[in-house]
């Protein structure tokens, strides 16, 4: 014989196992980098401080060793990196230039992602640093003295360059779904050798996790 439960303890056990079954979903759907995952992604962006802002863009890869803890290696292209026409003076001397050069600069970079989790929430915050190469590639320079603008511009091949460079910051993932998502990120970059300057780098991005 079926014995019915009264129609309120039914309503209870209905309720409990509603709830049970939203709470699964949830943590099926429940966003987060997961240790032993692996991330790729790529990003567009800007760099100002050197001179104006300059546009740049690359890809990253990056292996969860802890849920909170990412290595990663990072590439990035600045096409126009301190370009344009500048005055200055020869070295040792008071006489004037003006000289003109466009720079492209790739940064080549390994650091770590400490990551903050916000229990419930689709972002997560980061903390970021960095240390790698900058490779300034083969360049001609234009010069021509200030006080004759008309005359012949003298142009010197300058060879490519490494210069060593740590780079600080942070930013947020924000996940659309389980494993994909964007990211925008802030950074402070300290070269040294061809620029000594600190530059800022600002960029947004997508990102999958498998």
């Amino acid at each position: 014989m079926i014995t019915l439960l009264p129609i309120h303890r039914r309503c209870t056990v209905a309720g409990t196992l509603l709830l049970i079954s939203s709470l699964s979903l949830f943590a099926q759907d429940a966003p987060g980098t997961r240790a032993g995952s692996t991330e790729v992604g790529g990003f567009v962006g800007a760099s100002v401080g050197v001179d104006q802002a300059r546009a740049s863009f690359g890809a990253n890869v990056a292996y969860a060793l802890k849920d909170w803890l990412m290595p990663y290696a990072e590439y990035s292209f600045f096409p126009t990196f301190a370009s344009g026409t500048r005055t200055g003076s020869i070295p040792g001397s008071n006489i004037p230039l003006v000289y003109t050069a466009k720079n492209s600069i790739s940064d080549f970079h390994g650091g770590i992602h400490v990551l903050i989790p916000v229990a419930g929430k689709r972002f997560v915050p980061y903390g970021a640093f960095g240390l790698g190469i900058l490779h300034a590639g083969d360049r001609t320079e234009s010069y021509t003295f200030a006080d004759t603008p008309n005359a012949q511009p003298i142009n010197v091949k300058v060879g490519s360059s490494n210069n060593f460079a740590v780079n600080f910051g942070g930013g947020v993932r924000v996940y659309v779904k389980q494993n994909f998502g964007f990211r925008i990120e802030g950074k402070a970059y300290k070269p040294t050798g061809l620029y000594t300057s600190v530059f800022y780098k600002t960029t947004f991005g997508l990102f999958y996790q498998f």
